[in-house]
């Protein structure tokens, strides 16, 4: 399943995806890949917006598509405002597991949620994923175990790193709390979680690349601006 920032979404078959160049995959003009992964027919889909709201989707209702059609809106199984786009998607094949999300905004606010809280019988509206301040944004969601190491990292390429249980756990409408100190110019560039012995990729704008493995990143707080990763 493929989902595009401008909210295009199409299921293609596993013999598709693996004949097929990840350059001839379609997309409209100016649209990017959000989201692209093997997922079960069984499975649900949240993709998550720039502005908060979540979109529930069983994975069985999105039509199969060509490798080359651009899918269906995601309007056409929840509407979003015009000026919205994706930010990420998560699958979830049973809403019971003891699994949270973890969500990161621009200006630094982080929550965690039992993925529970997210399963819903009624899925004809976009819901609230996060509530987010005046001009903030959702940045990030990333689906965990409950003992998973969370890196936050900015767009100066500083990075403050922690245990997922130093978050509090909130419900999905929550605002979340503070995940990383930032001056006011400075914004969150992304999120990522694993275990210590996990190997992060970090790629700045203009290409350039490093791995890093988790073990290596400073610990610091949820209040600090944190150390220089990048």
């Amino acid at each position: 399943v493929g989902v595009s920032r401008q909210g295009y979404i199409k299921s293609v078959s596993n013999r598709a995806y693996e004949a097929n160049n990840l350059k001839e995959y379609s997309l409209k003009d100016g649209d990017t890949i959000a989201y692209l992964h093997k997922i079960n027919t069984a499975d649900k889909l949240l993709v998550f917006t720039a502005k908060g709201k979540y979109v529930f989707i069983p994975t069985h209702l999105i039509k199969d598509s060509k490798w080359k059609d651009i899918g269906n809106h995601i309007n056409d199984f929840a509407a979003i405002e015009p000026s919205d786009y994706v930010v990420d998607a998560i699958s979830v094949n049973d809403f019971k597991l003891n699994m949270y999300l973890i969500s990161v905004s621009e200006k630094g606010k982080v929550k965690r949620t039992k993925i529970s809280d997210y399963e819903v019988a009624r899925y004809s509206k976009a819901l609230v994923g996060m509530s987010l301040e005046a001009g903030d944004k959702l940045k990030s969601v990333r689906i965990t175990n409950g003992q998973s190491t969370v890196v936050i990292i900015s767009s100066v390429g500083k990075a403050v790193k922690y245990s997922e249980t130093q978050i509090p756990l909130q419900g999905a409408k929550s605002k979340g709390v503070k995940g990383m100190s930032l001056p006011s110019d400075i914004t969150i560039s992304n999120m990522v979680t694993g275990n210590e012995n996990d190997v992060i990729g970090l790629i700045s704008q203009r290409g350039g690349a490093k791995r890093v493995k988790i073990s290596s990143v400073f610990p610091a707080s949820r209040t600090t601006q944190g150390k220089q990763l990048y």
